[in-house]
């Protein structure tokens, strides 16, 4: 829950989870076909695009606002889920085990 931003009124500072103001299948849009060329990019797609702007009304000094989201991702290669990459896990055989012997009679 840190890591989520707040929207925060800029007359009375009443503050806002992002949820109570956005719409999440508006926000995030409902893409259809997703049209790629030969190189991955993607060239069009049906259905509707985001929707990161929004109005709203403060509901503590009735203020109307205009939103808008600015959204961006960090995004890594994870070494660990490389699987073009060759690996190898080393093996060691245990060795023999060895139990005392007693006589039984």
């Amino acid at each position: 829950m840190e890591n989520t931003p707040r929207i925060v009124c800029p007359v009375c500072g009443e503050v806002y989870m992002p949820s109570e103001v956005y719409i999440p299948k508006d926000f995030f849009g409902n893409p259809g076909d997703i049209i790629r060329t030969t190189s991955g990019k993607i060239d069009f797609f049906t259905g509707t695009d985001m929707d990161l702007e929004e109005e709203f009304i403060c509901e503590n000094c009735g203020t109307p606002l205009k939103i808008s989201a600015k959204l961006s991702f960090n995004v890594e290669a994870d070494s660990l889920l490389n699987f073009n990459k060759d690996y190898e896990t080393k093996v060691e055989i245990p060795k023999k085990l060895e139990l005392e012997e007693t006589n039984l009679f």
